[in-house]
């Protein structure tokens, strides 16, 4: 998701966003350049209008952010601070189960890419019925190799045929 800066908005009110159109679920993650700062996630920049509207969604929502605190945008003015504009924010079932990293810059962009990862188990449900068991006994051991060896020999018959 993106969020334009404040001072770009051609008239906009750009000062909020709209978290009422984001899905929101324990198992949510949503990930975005919020262009907004707050010490939950920026530890450098003040906390701002949308950061403080922010806070109070992620608040109401029982969501958590991941970020470090550390800047995940490198400023190209001299004097300017560096800052984390850029949020990872995650319902309370995925904040226990993802792990926030920053990587090593892309090209030339000032936004720093950032790692995430889940530890999710997945159930597989079994789709091995009475016909792919059968199958799977066909293709072990002894016949396997009968069959490779009945699939193989047509095949170099033919290549031996079509060369002499």
């Amino acid at each position: 998701m993106f969020t334009p800066p404040p001072c770009s908005s051609n008239g906009q009110d750009a000062k909020n966003v709209a978290t009422e159109i984001i899905p929101v679920t324990d198992n949510s993650l949503i990930v975005g350049d919020f262009n907004c700062h707050a010490p939950l996630w920026d530890q450098n920049i003040p906390t701002d209008q949308r950061g403080d509207a922010i806070e109070n969604w992620l608040s109401a929502e029982d969501l958590t952010t991941l970020n470090s605190g550390e800047p995940t945008r490198t400023s190209r003015i001299e004097g300017q601070r560096d800052s984390a504009p850029d949020i990872t924010i995650c319902g309370k079932d995925f904040s226990k189960k993802c792990m926030w990293d920053l990587m090593e810059g892309i090209g030339r962009s000032d936004h720093t890419p950032i790692l995430i990862r889940a530890a999710l188990k997945v159930n597989h449900q079994s789709v091995r019925g009475s016909e792919a068991k059968a199958k799977s006994r066909m293709l072990t051991g002894a016949n396997l190799a009968r069959q490779w060896k009945n699939h193989r020999t047509p095949s170099t018959k033919r290549l031996t045929s079509r060369n002499g």
